[in-house]
């Protein structure tokens, strides 16, 4: 059974979903403890076939390891259920080496200065697409809660918990909608933080296509349920 270390009131949880990720979450546990900028780290291991779970151990994070995989959404739901924080960060478990900056996500809302941060990254290694999960998150987010955001989708973002109804979450790729519409929604103070950071994507062979594919309907579905 996983242990979770008491910690103060303010202390931010770094939560992590990860499904096959032994290349990197290492990685991005290491820089996340150098940063300063968490009190907890919670791997939330969705089940994976590799050794994604022995390697964040071995970093040094808590892991908490669901028996079948059902998806991101779902995985960062069981990981703020089990934590119970009152200031969460989400860190794509790919994040690497830049995690060690994201005392930039959490500082203003430690102190006050925002209801939620979310990451922009400077570039994208290996992109591919057409951008049409993006422009639709971004049509989505600016007719349900009233926001233009460049960062709809990112994955790296510091929240006051209480803002989201972690129980209405969707499982999958549609969270970071979800979430940014809910706290919008309560009156939330959004601010997008421009960072140096990198991100990877899929490329435009067969495996990016699908997944861009499935994100897309998965946007779309949790924006139609939004509007309900």
């Amino acid at each position: 059974m996983e242990i979770f270390r008491p910690l103060p009131i303010d202390a931010v949880w770094a939560v992590v979903p990860a499904r096959n990720e032994e290349r990197w979450i290492g990685e991005t546990v290491t820089a996340l403890r150098r940063s300063g900028a968490v009190g907890g780290i919670l791997v939330v291991d969705d089940a994976s076939s590799d050794a994604t779970r022995e390697v964040a151990e071995a970093a040094g994070a808590e892991v908490l390891r669901l028996k079948r995989s059902l998806g991101k959404g779902w995985a960062l739901r069981q990981g703020i259920l089990r934590c119970r924080p009152t200031l969460a960060l989400f860190v794509d478990a790919d994040l690497g080496c830049w995690a060690e900056e994201v005392g930039l996500l959490v500082a203003p809302v430690r102190e006050g200065r925002a209801d939620m941060t979310v990451a922009l990254f400077q570039r994208v290694v290996n992109p591919g697409g057409l951008g049409l999960t993006r422009a639709l998150a971004r049509a989505g987010v600016r007719l349900l809660a009233g926001r233009c955001l460049r960062g709809v989708l990112s994955g790296q973002r510091c929240l006051r918990t209480e803002l989201v109804d972690w129980e209405c979450l969707p499982r999958h790729y549609g969270v970071e909608v979800a979430v940014t519409v809910q706290v919008l929604r309560r009156g939330g103070r959004l601010v997008e933080v421009p960072t140096r950071w990198v991100a990877r994507g899929v490329g435009n062979g067969l495996a990016g296509w699908l997944h861009r594919g499935r994100q897309f309907l998965e946007v779309a579905t949790t924006l139609g349920r939004l509007m309900r």
